[in-house]
């Protein structure tokens, strides 16, 4: 899908377009441009738990190999964000358990990423 419209106003869509055709310095470009986001909402959804770097390293993962089945760039920010809170433990799945959230930190993962946007 061209840059165009409501995709065109997508931060990135040039790079992401040029990336999924297989440009690495876009890809490079793409994933950079979005690394501190995801490290804000992954950071504040696991209240500064020490797996974050893992969390935010299996997301940017999964960017990477699902990049070429995203039909619609104004999409990224959004799928890119559900990647990673997909890849955030949970009771009923293996990995770290999440300690308190710190107080003056968000209370929940909803209230860490409405904080984000």
């Amino acid at each position: 899908m061209p840059c165009t419209s409501r995709a065109a106003a997508a931060p990135g869509c040039r790079w992401l377009i040029a990336a999924q055709a297989g440009d690495a310095e876009a890809l490079d470009s793409l994933l950079s441009s979005y690394l501190p986001l995801i490290y804000n909402i992954v950071g504040r959804g696991l209240g500064g738990h020490a797996d974050v770097d893992d969390v935010v390293q299996k997301t940017m993962l999964r960017a990477v190999r699902g990049l070429g089945d995203l039909r619609d760039p104004a999409a990224f920010r959004s799928w890119l964000v559900a990647v990673a809170i997909q890849r955030w433990p949970s009771p009923g799945r293996p990995g770290i358990t999440p300690g308190p959230p710190r107080p003056r930190e968000a209370s929940s993962a909803r209230q860490a990423f409405v904080s984000c946007l």
